[in-house]
C-alpha cells in the first residue's frame, strides 16, 4: 500500500468515526430533549426539536426547516442528477456526505466546491473517479502564487 493510499484510508476512517460520533451525539440530544420535554414559543425551535426527537415524519412545518427538508428529500434520491445537485446546493450538504451517499463519481465531485486542502487530501479519489484534474491543478497553482 502506498503512502497516499494509507493516508487516504486513514482520512476515510477518521471521517467515519466523526460521522458515527455525530450520530451518537444527536441520539443523546434526542433522548435528553424527550426526557425534559421543553416547550418553545418560537415555532422554528419547536419544529427543530420535533425533528430531532421524533424524526422527519413528525414535522408539519417544513417551511421553517428548509435545509432539513431538502436534506430529507436528497436522502430519498437513488441517483445523482440535476434535482440532487439542486437539493444538495440549497441544503448546503457537505461533500463528504454526498460522496458517501452517491459514490465516488466525477459528477458528484464536479458539483461541490473544494478547498485547496480538500483537493490535496482527496487527490487519489478525484483521480479514481475520473475527474478532469486541470481545474484543481489551477486552483492549487493559484494558492502557491
Amino acid at each position: 500500500m502506498s503512502k497516499c493510499e494509507e493516508e487516504r484510508d486513514n482520512l476515510i476512517t477518521e471521517r467515519d468515526i466523526m460521522l458515527s460520533e455525530h450520530k451518537h451525539g444527536l441520539a443523546a440530544l434526542a433522548k435528553i430533549l424527550a426526557a425534559i420535554q421543553p416547550t418553545f414559543t418560537d415555532p422554528f425551535c419547536e419544529a427543530l426539536v420535533g425533528y430531532i426527537v421524533n424524526g422527519p415524519a413528525s414535522v408539519t412545518a417544513w417551511h421553517l426547516l428548509p435545509n432539513l427538508a431538502q436534506y430529507e428529500q436528497l436522502k430519498l434520491k437513488d441517483e445523482w442528477d440535476e434535482e440532487a445537485i439542486n437539493l444538495a446546493s440549497r441544503a448546503d450538504i457537505p461533500w463528504q456526505i454526498l460522496i458517501d451517499w452517491f459514490g465516488n463519481q466525477a459528477a458528484v465531485w464536479q458539483a461541490v466546491e473544494l478547498s485547496a486542502d480538500e483537493i490535496l487530501e482527496n487527490w487519489e479519489l478525484l483521480q479514481d473517479a475520473g475527474v478532469n484534474l486541470e481545474p484543481y491543478r489551477a486552483k492549487l497553482d493559484a494558492c502557491r502564487s
